[in-house]
């Protein structure tokens, strides 16, 4: 493993689970100390504080459902950092409630819609919300690549702006929408995640590949500087 790379990585998980006939259901969180990673001075936290200040509407979920989810990373290390976050959405083969009265044909698909307050509540938090059909996220967070794993879809994601000592990346998104999922199709015993992975890299160590130059970072960085780092962190993961 090159030494001169520092990493940093922290899981969280909202674990879901459906009831029968869809009529009931909770929302579990957890978070464990266990998956923190880091290698040299690169720490990170990960937070969703809205998320978590909103436990009561996890009692129950329903058709297009909107729940709070904020995930942001802090860097609370004391060098400069680039940052990246992992989101995977829980897909099943289901079909939807259509708006005129009638449903969607059955596939395999997303059950919750990321989505950033901007583009959901276009018109201020107090107006009706958009309904959304794809992704939405802050404008800082580009998305670098995705990967379909059936039960699951990962999106991967980097942060243009560099992290220094203390400071925070915005929201990847606020909230997240559950699909207008028809009722009965989802067991009691259909459990799903949507797991939040941060990924944090020392930002002045990162070398280019094949030398041992490393890397001048200009921000904002692009999609095609930050898929490059990204493939470094992966290529030398952290010590736990």
């Amino acid at each position: 493993m090159n030494k001169k790379l520092k990493t940093g990585m922290i899981a969280s998980a909202i674990l879901a689970v459906i009831a029968v006939g869809g009529i009931t259901a909770y929302l579990y969180d957890s978070k464990t100390a266990d998956n923190v990673f880091t290698v040299g001075k690169v720490t990170i936290s990960l937070t969703e504080e809205e998320y978590d200040n909103h436990k009561d509407e996890r009692t129950g979920l329903y058709q297009n459902q909107i729940l709070h989810k904020d995930p942001k990373i802090t860097n609370t290390g004391i060098n400069d950092a680039v940052a990246f976050l992992r989101v995977d959405v829980p897909q099943r083969n289901v079909y939807l409630a259509d708006p005129g009265g009638g449903t969607t044909a059955p596939k395999l698909q997303e059950l919750f819609i990321l989505a950033d307050e901007s583009a959901l509540y276009p018109n201020g938090t107090d107006k009706a919300p958009v309904v959304l059909s794809a992704h939405s996220v802050d404008d800082n967070w580009l998305l670098l690549k995705t990967e379909d794993k059936t039960s699951f879809v990962s999106y991967y994601y980097g942060y243009t702006k560099l992290l220094s000592k203390d400071e925070s990346t915005e929201t990847l998104f606020d909230y997240v929408r559950y699909k207008a999922v028809v009722e009965g199709q989802l067991s009691a015993d259909d459990n799903f995640d949507m797991s939040v992975t941060a990924y944090a890299i020392q930002a002045d160590s990162i070398q280019k590949a094949g030398t041992a130059n490393t890397m001048t970072l200009t921000e904002p960085l692009d999609k095609t500087t930050l898929t490059t780092i990204f493939d470094v962190f992966m290529e030398s993961p952290p010590e736990k």
